[in-house]
């Protein structure tokens, strides 16, 4: 695995929620001092794809780690995620007019509930060794789906199995 891509996967929690959210903050202010929509935009934009990226990272290390163990498909993760990137430039940078969006919209939520079923369902696999049913880990998918605060959560236990 590439060494930038392993830093996602070996931080501390409040690196990764620094690295994740503080393009937002900053495009908070500075949208507030410029008067535009441009440093928002953008804002959203490296957002969206640190938190694709920090997904990517996990479950591409955690399916060839354990890939005796595990069988994965981890080619639909990455057509997700890449759909996911291809809709936060669409959508960021109004790209394409916002009535035109709503199917991609729904494309890019359905994708986007995937990329953390998917990092939810592999991180559970590899803690118990063993095949799980969703009610194993339905908190797990919750705190990825909200990872403003699970990320506090899910990178400490993330560290652990390593």
């Amino acid at each position: 695995m590439n060494g930038k891509l392993l830093f996602f996967v070996i931080a501390p929690a409040w690196q990764l929620f620094l690295l994740l959210f503080s393009p937002l903050i900053l495009a908070t202010i500075l949208s507030s001092i410029v008067e535009s929509a441009f440093p928002m935009q953008f804002g959203i934009f490296i957002s969206l794809c640190m938190d694709q990226l920090w997904i990517y990272s996990v479950c591409t290390y955690f399916s060839y780690k354990y890939s005796s163990n595990l069988t994965v498909p981890i080619v639909r993760l990455k057509v997700c995620l890449s759909y996911n990137i291809v809709y936060a430039i669409l959508f960021s940078f109004s790209i394409i007019p916002f009535d035109y969006l709503e199917f991609i919209h729904l494309i890019a939520f359905c994708s986007n509930v995937y990329c953390i079923y998917f990092l939810a369902k592999l991180l559970v696999m590899v803690e118990k060794k063993s095949k799980v049913r969703f009610n194993d880990y339905i908190g797990t998918f919750f705190a990825a789906y909200v990872l403003l605060i699970g990320i506090w959560y899910l990178q400490p236990r993330i560290n652990r199995v390593l």
